[in-house]
């Protein structure tokens, strides 16, 4: 549970390298992520403009046998509008 904490704690503080090295270690099978983790590993992702990453987390979430909640889509709406949002000047 440290792991998820960790991910969490870093992303809230806008830490995506911090995150991204945490997450790996679900990757590798050395952590089993909860939906709160997913979430977390999602806000950072959606912060940063990454929507490619964000539909692939979700993807990964699905496989996983986990249902994104509706924090889930709402980071993928964040991150979409971030994307086709004309520049403020």
């Amino acid at each position: 549970m440290f792991l998820n904490e960790e991910i969490a704690a870093a992303a809230k503080a806008g830490n995506l390298s911090k995150v991204v090295a945490h997450s790996r270690h679900f990757a590798t099978g050395h952590a089993t992520p909860t939906i709160d983790t997913y979430n977390s590993v999602l806000s950072a992702f959606a912060e940063h403009g990454l929507l490619e990453e964000v539909w692939a987390l979700l993807s990964d979430m699905e496989a996983s046998g986990l249902k994104p909640q509706v924090e889930a889509y709402n980071q993928l709406l964040h991150v979409s509008g971030l994307r086709i949002s004309p520049p403020v000047p």
